[in-house]
């Protein structure tokens, strides 16, 4: 595949987060958000800015902001920063830093105020297995296993940062981007199984409950 294809399928799968993340917002106000749709609001922040503020997730705040990224060959170093929220002393500082090589992640380290950095839990690796000692993790199971870390965590606040931390680091491409937007704009792209070539495929719009729709508005209608 091109790179100009590649760019093309980055853009869409962008597009589709923003909105979800748009939508995620909205509806915040009505509904408690699942766990799943924090990490999304988090790691939008993550690979994409602004920083998100006092962000809920697993009943903790977290102001979590952009990573900084560098790139050389096929070794990719994610590194940032996520702040726990506290409202009657100052924020506790947690600092990060993934070293993914051809994909694979390398190193995965975090680090909390209160000490130096250090490998990521046992709870984690232990669900991680293989993929936190060298094999690439397949982008179809990075959300699969992101739920069953989400499992396995205790309840306080510093499980809930290494979590965070875990998610960057699996979701986190050769470029430093988001690879899990590329991934869900691919299936979005891919032709269902028995059509037609150039066949086109309806519309998907978004409903207020967030789920997607097919809308026919936009095919076979003149």
């Amino acid at each position: 595949m091109s790179v100009s294809k590649n760019n093309a399928k980055f853009r869409s799968g962008m597009l589709v987060a923003a909105a979800a993340v748009v939508l995620l917002g909205s509806s915040a106000a009505h509904a408690e958000l699942t766990l799943d749709q924090q990490m999304e609001k988090a790691m939008w922040a993550v690979f994409n800015g602004p920083t998100a503020k006092k962000l809920k997730v697993n009943k903790h705040h977290f102001n979590v902001k952009k990573s900084r990224v560098v790139q050389s060959g096929n070794v990719v170093i994610v590194e940032g920063t996520i702040s726990h929220h506290l409202n009657n002393r100052r924020d506790d500082q947690v600092e990060y830093k993934i070293r993914k090589e051809g994909g694979a992640v390398k190193e995965m380290k975090i680090k909390i105020k209160r000490g130096g950095f250090a490998p990521i839990g046992a709870k984690i690796a232990a669900v991680l297995g293989q993929y936190v000692t060298g094999t690439p993790l397949p982008a179809d199971k990075i959300e699969g296993l992101g739920r069953k870390l989400g499992r396995k965590i205790d309840g306080d606040w510093e499980s809930t940062a290494e979590l965070l931390v875990t998610h960057i680091g699996m979701r986190a491409d050769s470029t430093g981007r988001d690879g899990l937007v590329a991934y869900r704009a691919s299936l979005q792209q891919r032709p269902p199984s028995g059509a037609a070539t150039g066949t086109r495929r309806p519309a998907r719009r978004p409903t207020a409950s967030g789920k997607n729709v097919s809308d026919h508005r936009t095919s076979g209608r003149r």
